[in-house]
């Protein structure tokens, strides 16, 4: 850009207007002059000047050369590469800013130059010298044909990496006698293991106490081999002890340079167990599926590798959830060397056994093998609640008896055989509810369509069943309607995690340094650096897998100590059952019907908070509707989803306050309100915002019927970015006019005539919120339930409804 354009497009858009969400971020750490920065801690100003950098980015001035190198400086700073004293003065500068934007600009430009100069000296290493370096993760296998979706999965993953660092744990020693017990394989280890130390050529040398053929140096090629061998010989020796159907059989697998089938994002693995059946169905194809594979394995050379082995087996444990929807848990191991540890992963995060030497302690790890070849479905974390067939089966043909099935009994005693048609929808995830959903019937009649959904909820919190049951009280319409609801039994017991699933074991915090591993990784590429990557390459990329994922994190435990096991958070299993089937909201056939089911779900959302209960979870996975089945005299949207409900009218108690303190919240970041984001008790008034980032955000993403939908990697970074950032974003696009245009020009063409109507709603919306400390205006919480507010947005959908644009199909 030549200094005239420069200085001409500095004039036209002054850069005030960009900086709303930085002084706000700026106010809520007590910063408002230039000395108040001198009392700023570290981190403090290294969060403030990325927040004004992200909210400069946006700014015309940057969409030169600066597009390129302001990603770059944010990196920097996020590797803490950037002197202390240049960020403050930075900062200073951004927060005397009166009305002089060229000098704060030349400012600007002056930091950025200083900082790439300086960034680069320091990583062009010179002979002799290591440069630092970013790796890619190592939890990650890329190759050059990676589609963008694939990608889209591995940030995710990244993500759940940070999440899971906080939520593994080491278990009591009871953790190997609780899921390998002695009573069932010790008897078949000792002969086995007699049997490796006799002969002339023993495999197991007693003076050296260690496997003969074991490789030395241990490197992951030759280890899945020796596993391998020892596994299959194990498995021959045992078969006479155990069940010898084939369907009770299993192999196991080392596949280091193939390909697992069945997820969005191709990945290998070391070893895994699959069933004798499964191994010989694709004998001839070679090609094995997520949905196969029974218990995985991750090698590495040596010990200091393994907080990245046990990070690598939750990614995987992760994709078996989301390819098993009937799995409660999975079980794995590391093989770090000859040290061995196995994991459980489950809703509530990882558990891990100590360490086995397999040459110091051969029984042990016999024991283990043992219990991945014949340990029954359900100790390897199957739901045995779920019956029947295991066939991946659909289509109208398939007889009730070759589909699984699940037996309730009613409130009125009256038991129940409800077929599962086929799965709706499954959450990929390891820590978090995990909701599952299946369109089913009654056995019988398959004219009645019911939703079946399991989810892993927070103990403490109320029952979504039981908030179902007081919405039908309240004479609540367009809500998902109940039918039942029941805590799922397992071994006569509720299937909580620390009681049901971890069998009552203690655990203690998980510490690398204290279990003698480097728990230091390189610092890997930042997310933000790889999303922009990504946008200069493409900004227009079609895929699928674009519901926004769920992203916890607006409040936190305050105490991280370890609790005894009653103290400890605790997830249980809970199984809803719903009388209304229909389908996501994208998916509607024409854009009146889109506004006509967004129309229902805000007088469903009305009528429940008359009723005394406040959804909080307005996202595009849980307004629904129903074009096949409805009506005249029926309304075609409706909501579901009550898990994180509450009741609105009823007071807090010092229990609630406290239980609400010790628990985390997920929540669709896409669709989330600003003011929730921030950390502002949440209100009808969030709700209603909700509806307006779920409207925009099908109509960036989606096409009629929710075909031809897209990644756009602008709006792809607001599942990633730290919340300081997605609220500059959020806020300028719904507070600024020019940014709300930009976001419209993103429309797919075929919501383009909505864009009138959807800058209508976003325009109601600030005449109403006067929550103090909120996004728009200071003010007092309305005391009326927002009766206007809502026939507002009820009057504009009805009104758009009738445009003859907008019925123009």
């Amino acid at each position: 850009m030549d200094s005239q354009h420069w200085n001409q497009t500095i004039e036209d858009n002054p850069i005030a207007n960009h900086l709303v969400g930085f002084h706000s971020h700026a106010g809520r750490k007590g910063v408002s002059n230039s000395a108040d920065v001198d009392g700023l801690n570290a981190k403090d100003v290294s969060s403030l000047v990325t927040n004004l950098l992200y909210c400069l980015e946006i700014h015309p001035v940057a969409q030169g050369s600066l597009c390129d190198d302001l990603p770059k400086v944010i990196d920097a700073i996020g590797e803490d590469m950037v002197e202390d004293d240049r960020l403050r003065s930075l900062l200073k500068a951004a927060i005397i800013h009166q009305a002089d934007d060229k000098t704060l600009w030349d400012v600007v430009l002056a930091f950025i130059t200083a900082t790439l100069t300086a960034t680069h000296t320091a990583t062009t290493a010179s002979p002799g010298t290591t440069a630092p370096k970013r790796s890619a993760s190592p939890i990650v296998h890329t190759t050059a044909g990676m589609v963008n979706t694939a990608e889209f999965h591995r940030y995710f993953d990244d993500l759940l990496e940070q999440e899971l660092e906080n939520k593994l744990h080491l278990a009591s020693a009871g953790f190997l006698e609780s899921f390998f017990p002695s009573r069932t394989y010790q008897s078949v280890a000792e002969r086995f293991h007699a049997r490796c130390m006799a002969g002339e050529e023993p495999a197991f040398n007693v003076e050296t106490h260690s496997y003969e053929s074991w490789p030395n140096p241990a490197d992951e090629e030759r280890v899945v081999a020796w596993l391998e061998d020892f596994i299959t010989r194990l498995e021959e020796f045992s078969r006479p002890d155990f069940p010898t159907d084939i369907s009770n059989q299993r192999a196991v697998l080392g596949l280091p340079h193939t390909y697992i089938e069945g997820h969005v994002a191709k990945r290998k693995l070391d070893a895994c167990f699959v069933s004798a059946a499964d191994q010989e169905t694709a004998m001839g194809t070679l090609t094995y599926f997520w949905s196969q594979v029974l218990g995985a394995a991750e090698l590495k050379e040596n010990i200091v590798d393994e907080k990245t082995a046990e990070l690598a087996l939750g990614q995987y444990s992760r994709i078996s959830l989301t390819a098993q929807v009937t799995r409660r848990y999975v079980l794995g191991f590391t093989l770090c060397g000859p040290l061995m540890r196995v994991w459980l992963f489950d809703r509530q995060g990882g558990i891990a056994s100590e360490r086995i030497n397999i040459n110091k302690d051969p029984l042990q790890f016999i024991k283990v093998i043992l219990g991945f070849l014949w340990m029954s479905k359900e100790d390897l974390g199957f739901d045995p609640t779920i019956k029947g067939p295991d066939f991946t089966l659909d289509g109208p043909d398939i007889s009730d008896e070759m589909k699984q099935y699940i037996e309730i009994k009613k409130q009125d005693g009256e038991d129940k055989h409800i077929v599962l048609d086929e799965v709706i929808s499954k959450i990929s995830c390891v820590v978090g509810r995990a909701t599952t959903c299946w369109k089913a019937h009654v056995k019988g009649h398959p004219e009645e369509i019911l939703v079946v959904k399991d989810t892993w909820q927070n103990k403490t919190r109320p029952s979504e069943g039981d908030m179902l049951l007081l919405a039908e009280s309240g004479e609540v319409v367009n809500v998902a309607r109940h039918y039942h609801h029941e805590t799922v039994q397992i071994r006569g017991m509720d299937d909580d995690i620390l009681t049901c699933v971890r069998r009552g074991l203690t655990v203690t915090a998980w510490d690398h340094a204290q279990h003698g591993t480097n728990g230091s990784r390189t610092p890997s590429r930042t997310l933000l650096q790889e999303l922009r990557n990504r946008e200069t390459t493409s900004t227009n990329e079609t895929g699928s897998g674009l519901h926004p994922q769920k992203r916890v994190c607006y409040s936190r435990p305050t105490d991280d100590a370890i609790e005894p096991p009653t103290e400890l958070p605790n997830r249980v299993h809970r199984r809803v059952i719903v009388r209304d089937y229909g389908k996501a909201i994208y998916k509607a056939s024409s854009r009146v019907a889109l506004l006509a089911c967004i129309e229902d779900c805000i007088k469903g959302h009305q009528s429940l908070y008359k009723a005394g209960i406040l959804h909080r979870d307005i996202s595009i996975n849980n307004l629904m509707i129903r074009e096949e089945t409805a009506t005249d005299q029926t309304e075609k949207g409706f909501l579901i989803d009550l898990d994180l409900a509450i009741q609105s009218n009823r007071p807090d108690t010092e229990s609630d306050a406290t239980e609400r303190s010790q628990r985390t919240r997920t929540a669709t970041r896409a669709s989330t309100a600003i003011g929730v984001i921030e950390g502002e008790e949440h209100t009808f008034l969030h709700d209603l915002e909700s509806f307006f980032w779920v409207l925009l955000w099908i109509c960036i993403h989606y096409g009629k019927s929710g075909n031809e939908s897209r990644i756009m990697p602008k709006y792809e970074k607001w599942h990633y970015v730290d919340n300081d950032d997605l609220n500059c974003r959020k806020k300028n696009t719904l507070t600024r006019h020019a940014d709300f245009k930009n976001a419209a020009n993103d429309f797919m063409p075929y919501y383009k005539p909505l864009e009138p109507w959807i800058n209508e709603l976003r325009e109601l919306l600030p005449q109403v919120v006067q929550v103090s400390g909120m996004v728009f205006c200071e003010g007092k919480l309305p005391k009326s339930p927002g009766d206007d507010l809502y026939l507002k947005m009820i009057k504009t959908l009805q009104k758009a409804q009738q445009d003859p644009v907008v019925l123009a199909d």
